[in-house]
């Protein structure tokens, strides 16, 4: 936001004129990343060097952007990795060396945790080991929300990582205390070292920046209607019935009449009335009514509008985390399948090349030198059976050639055996023979 000073001038304005001399900083919701505390050998992520564990709180407390997270995991993880040389031939040798790696886990179960890090944080991480003899023997995956980086070298590059299992309470607690890994290196020695990649991003040399940060606002209001409705639940609602009682009782023991009453109107939801008291001879009190500015349709209203923004700015279609069900051969069938493509070409795949990418290096740095590609099998998120195309070509073999043609297209008949199988091909998007 620009501010402005005024000066005065002889002329024009009323004897003031408005110049600019400086900009505000807008309000934003990204992370500070910066070395201003040179006492840490680590950069921090955040003010408090916690953003990745507050975004983390952020979505385990919303179930729209949960749901992302968890949807965008099991699509990037797919149904497995094939390895394939430059003629684009599968190398099953990669296939098995990869199972060789995962030592402590399973592909699936390796593929799901790197996936999850990738929908979450924009980034991923693995620590491969190597034998006495350089060899690549294991690869695991490290928690990226937990992995620091170090200040940037001469050169500009990230020369090693810390990782903590609790940043929170590192500095109160030595079984927290951060460890420190070398950055992975093809040709390295390093017995473990962290193999950190993150999508390119202008400004953002160490951590990645999320796609998805425009809408933790909408998420954040999304979490505060939860709580009020909660306490609203609690505290049942606020009592719409007054009752006012008339006692000559003695100061002393008015408060434990006070709360006799209210008990007598209390159930388990809360309590049914608001009550108030007084002598008979000061008559009935007078009450005035404020209108309630917090209905659940206006709540209703902004939750849902937060869902939508945090949908649209994460990029997942509606119908896929359950906020549109319009589907069928009213014309939205085909508009799914088209979003759904989308998705995977646009968001999907970029992200698997973050896997991809780094398995065919280490495949490589373990000798496998011909492997030249990696490709994740797509998980299928719609039946064949099931799509629009089917059901039009499933309702035209339903109904004879003549009565669509003729009742619904509103087209000359076109009898024979031909006639039928044009309306067929036509359902089926086929061109005609």
């Amino acid at each position: 936001m620009a501010k402005k000073i005024i000066s005065a001038t002889k002329k024009g304005h009323d004897g003031f004129i408005p110049k600019i001399y400086a900009y505000a900083n807008a309000p934003t919701v990204a992370p500070r990343v910066d070395e201003l505390y040179k006492a840490d050998k680590w950069v921090w992520f955040g003010k408090r060097n916690l953003w990745p564990e507050q975004m983390n709180d952020l979505a385990t407390n919303n179930a729209i952007l949960g749901r992302c997270f968890s949807l965008l995991a099991v699509l990037i993880a797919g149904k497995g990795v094939k390895f394939y040389d430059k003629k684009g031939d599968v190398i099953e040798e990669a296939s098995n060396v990869f199972d060789s790696w995962m030592e402590d886990t399973t592909q699936e179960d390796f593929l799901y945790a790197t996936a999850y890090d990738i929908a979450f944080l924009n980034g991923k991480a693995w620590v491969p080991r190597r034998s006495a003899t350089n060899d690549i023997v294991k690869v695991d995956h490290l928690d990226v929300m937990r992995l620091r980086s170090e200040p940037l070298d001469k050169d500009g590059n990230v020369p090693g990582y810390w990782w903590s299992a609790s940043w929170q309470n590192h500095r109160r607690d030595d079984r927290f205390a951060p460890v420190a890994l070398p950055k992975f290196k093809v040709n390295g020695t390093d017995k473990r070292s962290v193999m950190y990649t993150k999508p390119y991003a202008p400004g953002q040399d160490v951590y990645a920046k999320p796609w998805w940060t425009g809408c933790v606002k909408a998420a954040e209001v999304w979490n505060m209607i939860d709580w009020y409705d909660q306490s609203e639940i609690d505290n049942g609602f606020t009592p719409t019935v007054h009752l006012h009682t008339y006692t000559n009782k003695p100061e002393d023991q008015l408060r434990e009449y006070d709360k006799r009453v209210q008990m007598a109107y209390t159930g388990t939801k809360g309590r049914a009335v608001f009550h108030t008291y007084g002598t008979p001879t000061e008559g009935k009190p007078e009450i005035t009514i404020v209108a309630k500015g917090n209905s659940a349709g206006t709540l209703a209203e902004i939750a849902s509008r937060c869902e939508r923004t945090i949908a649209k700015a994460y990029g997942m279609p509606l119908p896929l985390i359950g906020l549109d069900f319009s589907t069928g051969m009213d014309g939205a069938g085909a508009a799914l399948e088209q979003a759904t493509a989308q998705l995977m070409k646009m968001l999907v795949l970029p992200k698997q090349q973050l896997i991809t990418k780094d398995l065919v290096k280490l495949m490589n740095a373990a000798g496998l030198t011909d492997v030249w590609e990696a490709r994740i099998e797509q998980v299928e998120l719609q039946d064949d059976g099931l799509d629009s195309r089917s059901l039009g070509a499933a309702y035209l073999a339903a109904v004879t050639k003549d009565e669509h043609r003729v009742d619904v297209l509103g087209m000359k008949e076109l009898g024979g055996e031909e006639g039928g199988k044009f309306l067929n091909d036509q359902a089926a998007n086929k061109p005609k023979e």
